[in-house]
C-alpha cells in the first residue's frame, strides 16, 4: 500500500473559522464532510488544540444519541400498543423511565466513547506504520468524523447509516490527517474488528464446547 501525500485545501474547516456564529459553523461543517469529506480533512488543522473539534463531537455525538433514544422509544412503544393484550410481557432495550437519564449523561458517554475510540485506532495505525503525525491528528479525525451521527435523524435505517457514515469519514479522515493511502488507513480501522470477531469466535468455540461436553456426559454412550 503506497501512501499518497495529501494537498492541504484552501482555508480551514468551518467550524474552526474565527468570528462566526456557531450553528452556521456547525451546519456547513456537516455539509462539507458529507459532499467533500476529503477536502474538508484536508482543511482541518493538526496541530491546534482539541478542544473545538472536541465540542463538535460533543454536539452531533450527543444529539445522535438523543434522536436514537426518541427513535427507539417511539418504535417499542407503538409496537407495544399494536402487539395483544396478553402478549405484553415485555420488551427489550432502556426502560422508558430512564431515557431521559440516558439522554441527560449522553455528553458524558460521548466523551468517553471518543477518547477511547481514538486510542484505539491510534494505536493500529502504530502497528500498520500510519501514525504520522501524533494522538492529537488522530482524536481531530474521530471528532470530525461524528458528523455522520446527523444521519441518526432519519428514523428506522439512521443509526445503520450513521455507523456507517462515521466510520467512512474516519477512514478518509486518517488517510488525510497522517498523510497515508485509503488502504493503510482502512486496515487500521479493520484490524480491532476482525481481531474482536475473533475473540468472539474462539470464546463461543470454547463455551460450547464446555456445554456439549457437560450436557454430552450425562446421556449414556452406545
Amino acid at each position: 500500500m503506497e501512501d499518497q501525500p495529501a494537498a492541504p485545501g484552501p482555508g480551514v474547516i468551518p467550524w474552526e473559522e474565527p468570528g462566526r456564529p456557531w450553528w452556521p459553523r456547525l451546519t456547513d461543517t456537516v455539509r462539507l464532510l458529507f459532499t467533500s469529506p476529503r477536502p474538508a480533512f484536508d482543511r482541518m488543522p493538526l496541530e491546534s488544540d482539541v478542544l473545538k473539534p472536541f465540542v463538535f463531537a460533543l454536539i452531533l455525538g450527543s444529539l445522535g444519541t438523543i434522536l436514537n433514544l426518541l427513535w427507539d422509544a417511539m418504535a417499542r412503544s407503538l409496537w407495544h400498543g399494536m402487539m395483544p393484550f396478553g402478549a405484553r410481557t415485555g420488551h427489550y432495550g432502556l426502560p422508558l423511565f430512564f431515557v431521559p437519564f440516558a439522554m441527560l449523561f449522553s455528553p458524558a458517554l460521548v466523551a468517553v466513547v471518543i477518547v477511547v475510540g481514538a486510542a484505539i485506532d491510534h494505536l493500529f495505525l502504530l502497528i500498520v506504520g500510519g501514525a504520522k503525525n501524533g494522538f492529537g491528528a488522530t482524536l481531530r479525525v474521530i471528532c470530525y468524523a461524528q458528523a455522520g451521527q446527523a444521519l441518526q435523524a432519519l428514523p428506522a435505517c439512521g443509526s445503520l447509516l450513521a455507523v456507517v457514515a462515521c466510520i467512512a469519514f474516519t477512514v478518509v479522515g486518517l488517510s488525510s490527517a497522517h498523510r497515508i493511502s485509503i488502504g493503510r488507513a482502512g486496515l487500521a480501522i479493520a484490524l480491532p474488528l476482525i481481531l474482536c470477531c475473533v475473540c468472539l469466535s474462539i470464546l463461543a468455540l470454547t463455551v460450547g464446547s464446555a456445554l456439549m461436553t457437560r450436557f454430552g456426559a450425562g446421556f449414556p454412550q452406545p
